[in-house]
């Protein structure tokens, strides 16, 4: 009977103790637009001369991304994405300069929901230059050659440095649903 009470006892402070404890916060659902901006910082240099398409390219989520009064994304969240196309320096006035597109980026949310973001299109400026062109005629080619030869070496569109550290920014690609607490 004394083991009967013990169990019984033992039984009621177990759901006491159960009864008392806090509940855990209610999650809630935070609507992410697509489009909402997300600073990344680049964790190494990146070298139009050096990348070569399909190299990845490593970032941190440089800032907490708020929506509302929440944050969705947390900074220092690790982002890789590939080089899905590298365009080298021109010169003579081609005008492409060097480019460097960054796809296939993924970052995870504040509850771990994989967000799509944007491609990045890492550029020094595109510039538009008609140096070099030396008009239609035979005499005119012939006559302007050497200045045209001469601007458009002048106008060469370096490589593309972007050093370790520096913040680009993206945005998320879809809208998306986060849970937050």
């Amino acid at each position: 009977m004394r083991r009967r009470i013990r169990i019984r006892l033992a039984s009621l402070a177990a759901a006491a103790l159960i009864l008392s404890l806090p509940a855990a916060p209610a999650m809630a659902s935070v609507p992410v637009p697509a489009g909402t901006a997300v600073g990344l910082k680049l964790l190494e240099t990146l070298d139009s001369q050096q990348i070569s398409q399909g190299a990845s390219v490593h970032f941190a989520v440089a800032a907490d991304v708020i929506v509302g009064r929440y944050v969705v994304i947390r900074a220092g969240t690790s982002v890789t994405g590939t080089a899905t196309q590298v365009s080298r320096p021109g010169m003579y006035g081609n005008g492409t300069g060097s480019r460097v597109i960054i796809g296939s980026l993924t970052v995870a949310a504040a509850d771990g929901t994989p967000l799509a973001l944007q491609d990045l299109n890492i550029n020094a400026g595109i510039k538009y230059t008609v140096a070099g062109e030396a008009g239609p005629s035979i005499p005119g080619a012939v006559f302007l050659f050497p200045i045209g030869f001469v601007s458009g070496a002048a106008l060469y569109n370096g490589p593309l440095q972007i050093p370790a550290g520096s913040v680009v920014t993206t945005a998320t690609g879809n809208d998306a649903r986060v849970g937050v607490q």
